[in-house]
């Protein structure tokens, strides 16, 4: 059995960004929030907002569970704003919740592959487009995943009613 740990590095960019003694929360989104480039917020220093979004990138290879989020606020690296710098603080206590879950790679005699897909069709409010994504497991082992965003796909499909 081989086991993935990133323990070691989410400890480290909770330390840094102190946020290791945080109450840890169970999801790293608030369910339903929409985040746009202007929501009327007060401005944040967007060094550490890209300091912290530029690590958290580094994170998501063992961290399948935040590729989504990752993906949404690194969107606003240009003038985030308050609720921009909320969302990663969610993300920093969920991984203060997770500092023990791993990636498992383990041999089986019983190899099942499953495929997951999540479509959310016009999340982005700004840019009014498709993300998608989607996970391949081979037994209890994440093989190969993929999170993006298809601005075609919409408009092909709008077109089309």
């Amino acid at each position: 059995m081989c086991i993935y740990d990133s323990k070691i590095h989410m400890k480290e960019i909770l330390k840094h960004f102190g946020m290791f003694s945080s109450n840890p929360t169970k999801l790293p989104m608030v369910e339903g929030i929409k985040l746009e480039i202007n929501m009327g917020e007060q401005e944040i220093i967007a060094t550490q907002y890209k300091q912290v979004v530029y690590k958290l990138i580094n994170l998501i290879n063992s961290k399948l569970d935040i590729v989504y989020v990752i993906n949404v606020v690194s969107r606003f690296m240009v003038e985030p704003q308050k609720p921009h710098m909320q969302t990663i603080k969610q993300v920093l206590k969920y991984l203060r919740g997770t500092l023990d879950f791993n990636i498992i790679y383990c041999k089986s005699e019983h190899i099942n592959f499953k495929g997951f897909i999540y479509l959310d069709w016009v999340g982005d409010v700004e840019i009014k487009r498709l993300t998608s994504g989607y996970v391949f497991t081979l037994g209890i082992s994440p093989m190969t995943w993929c999170q993006n965003d298809n601005p075609q796909f919409f408009f092909m499909y709008k077109s089309k009613i």
